[in-house]
């Protein structure tokens, strides 16, 4: 018989939690820009949180600024018990303000998403996280595909962390400690390894690298085979289910605006890149694709591969082996989400990867296409970054 932990975190719905650390205990918790029940009803802001839209076209779509996954951590900066809503620092996610002043990322969350970490014991359980990888010390794995647990009945998303037990853990599964919210214990569930990567120091950057192009071609791939779109969601960053083709419509090769209240998995562009690498134990903490493209070194055309990143002020895209390009399109581009196309059919006159150094390399600008193949814009300013280059930046302030 598998074991049972009796350690019971304290939901913090009745005590103070202020410069406390907290986990996540929610497969998706949104984080907001700002604080809802300050200007709504307090009865109304779960409601909102759990129900904003995927699109940024109405104000309340865009307070959406980050979403963060079961057993991610945070640090409470404020706190009043008698709030629905907390403010938080995320400690490994942060932007560059100006003049590459990096500041960590401070966000109001649910209350009811978090649970303080009030014992020693409890980080035998959760993941021990930090800006650059996890704590050696700890048996962690990542989700690679979205999971539904046996013994909670909770999908969770692709790239959520879990301890899993050396002892008890097969060839074929690993035993995992998971958080049930009924019973306040730890309790242990089996995930297949296929659908894991585990944690190794070993991996060289080079092949951490392969292992996050793979696991976005893997989303790609099983949205493929079971005909399911993963929306663009403002400033998504999970997959857990997708949605069906004909959740909503397309008029004249324009996706219409969706709402998909109470649906909040998805991405946007720089939610992505970041799942996505650190669903692969990539250490990067760069929130906006802007942060991205001011921050990281730019890549010399001749070493460009498979898995490096073209990046703009606002724009990311990910290169494939296969001379396809995959990121998470905007609804104006007619693409509404997470999608994998050749070169040609994103960028005008551009067919391989080769022609694309080339195009680089002469600092030529990119014709950008929508899904009808017509041209949307030309992009002047852009680089290629590499995850093999990229310096870990310390924030200078919160």
């Amino acid at each position: 018989m598998l074991p049972r932990y009796s350690i019971i975190l304290l939901i913090i719905s009745s005590i103070s939690l202020q410069a406390q650390k907290a986990v996540v205990i929610n497969p998706i918790a949104n984080c907001l820009r700002n604080q809802v029940s300050a200007y709504m009803p307090k009865s109304l802001t779960s409601y909102i949180y759990r129900n904003l839209p995927a699109s940024s076209e109405t104000k309340i779509g865009s307070l959406r600024i980050g979403q963060m996954l079961y057993n991610e951590q945070v640090t409470v900066d404020e706190d009043n018990s008698h709030s629905p809503e907390v403010l938080v620092t995320l400690p490994y996610q942060y932007y560059d303000s100006e003049n590459q002043q990096y500041r960590y990322l401070k966000t109001w969350m649910l209350r009811d998403d978090l649970t303080v970490i009030d014992s020693s014991d409890v980080y035998n359980y959760v993941p021990r996280q930090c800006e650059e990888l996890p704590n050696a010390n700890q048996s962690i794995i990542s989700l690679k595909t979205p999971y539904t647990s046996n013994t909670t009945e909770r999908t969770y998303s692709a790239g959520t962390y879990f301890v899993f037990d050396p002892v008890y853990s097969t060839p074929d599964q690993y035993i995992v400690y998971e958080y049930s919210p009924n019973t306040e214990y730890f309790e242990t569930t089996a995930i297949p390894r296929d659908n894991c990567i585990q944690f190794t120091q070993a991996l060289k950057p080079s092949e951490r690298r392969k292992q996050f192009l793979n696991t976005v071609k893997q989303w790609t791939d099983d949205l493929d085979n079971t005909q399911r779109i993963l929306p663009f969601v403002w400033a998504g960053a999970s997959y857990c289910n997708g949605i069906d083709n004909d959740a909503y419509t397309n008029s004249y090769g324009d996706w219409i605006w969706p709402q998909f209240f109470g649906k909040q998995d998805g991405f946007d562009q720089s939610g992505l890149i970041l799942r996505a690498a650190r669903t692969a134990f990539i250490p990067y903490n760069y929130k906006t694709t802007s942060t991205l493209y001011q921050a990281a070194p730019a890549r010399n055309a001749d070493a460009v591969k498979p898995g490096d990143i073209i990046c703009t002020n606002g724009m990311s895209m990910v290169i494939s082996d296969d001379n396809t390009l995959i990121d998470s399109a905007g609804y104006t581009s007619g693409f509404a989400g997470v999608t994998r196309r050749p070169i040609h059919q994103r960028i005008q006159g551009i067919n391989t990867l080769d022609d694309l150094r080339e195009a680089y390399k002469n600092k030529q600008p990119l014709t950008m296409l929508n899904s009808n193949g017509e041209h949307t814009r030309d992009i002047h300013e852009y680089t290629i970054v590499s995850f093999e280059d990229m310096p870990l930046h310390k924030p200078t302030s919160v």
